[in-house]
C-alpha cells in the first residue's frame, strides 16, 4: 500500500516537472526574437512583446493552478514550492558567485528555465541603476511571481471545487 502511494505521488511529481519544462520551453520558442535574445545579449526585451510572452507563462501557471486546484492533486503547492525555491536559489547563488566562476555551468540550464520565460517583465522591475541589484532583484521577483501564479491558481481552483460541490 506505501509503495503503491509513493509511486502515483512520483508520477504526479514527474507530471509537474514535465508540464514546468515543456512550459518554459515552449515559452522560450515563442519568444525567442525577444526575451531569449534579450536574455543572450543583455539587453532589454521589447516591452510590449516581452510582457506579452511573459504574461502568457505567469498565465500558463495560474491556469494550471487552477486545474490541478479543482481536481484535488496533492502534492502540487509543495512542487510549486521545491521547484520555484530550488532553481531561485540555484540561480541567486550562481549569479552571487559569478565572479568566481565555478558556478557558471549550473547557472545557464536554471536561468533558461526559470528567468528566460519571465524575462519580459524585466523592464518593468529595475529599481536600481546598479546591475547587479537589478539581477539579484529581477531573480527573485521572476521566481516570487511564477510561484504566486501557481499558488494562487490552486488555491482559486480549490475554491471553485469547493463552492460547486457545496451547491
Amino acid at each position: 500500500m506505501i509503495i503503491e502511494n509513493f509511486s502515483i505521488f512520483k508520477k504526479l511529481y514527474l507530471y509537474y516537472l514535465l508540464f514546468a519544462f515543456v512550459l518554459s520551453i515552449f515559452d522560450i520558442f515563442l519568444g525567442c526574437k525577444s526575451n531569449w535574445v534579450s536574455f543572450l545579449y543583455g539587453r532589454i526585451p521589447n516591452k510590449f512583446e516581452g510582457l506579452m510572452i511573459s504574461g502568457f507563462f505567469l498565465f500558463s501557471w495560474l491556469l494550471y493552478g487552477i486545474i490541478t486546484g479543482y481536481t484535488e492533486r496533492k502534492g502540487f503547492i509543495k512542487f510549486l514550492l521545491f521547484f520555484w525555491v530550488t532553481g531561485g536559489s540555484i540561480s541567486l547563488i550562481a549569479n552571487l558567485m559569478a565572479p568566481i566562476g565555478k558556478f557558471t555551468l549550473l547557472l545557464i540550464p536554471v536561468d533558461i528555465l526559470i528567468l528566460v520565460p519571465n524575462y519580459g517583465l524585466k523592464p518593468y522591475l529595475l529599481f536600481s541603476s546598479v546591475k547587479n541589484t537589478n539581477n539579484l532583484l529581477f531573480i527573485f521577483l521572476s521566481v516570487l511571481f511564477s510561484w504566486l501564479m501557481g499558488f494562487t491558481g490552486y488555491i482559486l481552483g480549490n475554491k471553485f471545487k469547493n463552492l460547486l460541490d457545496e451547491r
